[in-house]
């Protein structure tokens, strides 16, 4: 076997975090003698290859997350998602400055502030919903929602998707009322 990147998959070859320039193999390569010295003799060009690939890899990831914040920002997600946190970290301190018994608070926030971006956004906000269906606890909602959210990624009426959405979870529970 002389292909670098069988051998890799093979042995679990891969270049430790803090100690650069050398390599960890599976032990099961002390059964091929050959593949043994292959890796000694090839070592510089496995390391090679070990940095292409998580060059390729961090691309791939860097690629995917501006995909990401630009159809986020499409649709107003990042927007609706900041005036949620917003609104939450204002929330929190309002609560510890009255647990603590503070004669002064700061400001109440306001939720209709949330509301409004929530009525601009409607697809974010679809988004968010099925995002909150996707995280359930029952396998089928949380499936449901995976679904939705993938759909309205990829484009559908949302207002069509939630309605299915929420169609299948509820033929669902029908279906299993007497379980």
């Amino acid at each position: 076997m002389t292909n670098i990147a069988e051998l890799v998959k093979k042995y679990k070859i891969y270049e430790p975090k803090t100690k650069k320039g050398m390599l960890n193999v599976d032990k099961s390569i002390s059964k091929a003698p050959e593949d043994i010295s292959f890796v000694k003799a090839h070592k510089q060009e496995i390391l090679d290859y070990l940095h292409e690939e998580e060059a390729r890899r961090e691309e791939t990831f860097k690629k995917y997350a501006e995909e990401s914040k630009a159809w986020k920002a499409s649709i107003g997600l990042d927007k609706l998602e900041e005036a949620i946190r917003t609104f939450n970290e204002q929330k929190e301190a309002f609560d510890r400055a009255f647990e603590r018994g503070d004669g002064r608070y700061p400001t109440y926030p306001d939720a209709n502030k949330v509301q409004e971006i929530r009525a601009m956004y409607p697809i974010a906000n679809a988004y968010l919903t099925a995002e909150s269906w996707s995280c359930a606890a029952h396998h089928v909602k949380s499936s449901a929602g995976n679904k939705a959210k993938e759909r309205i990624r990829n484009g559908e009426d949302y207002a069509k998707v939630l309605e299915e959405m929420e169609a299948e979870f509820m033929a669902y529970c029908e279906e299993h009322i007497w379980d």
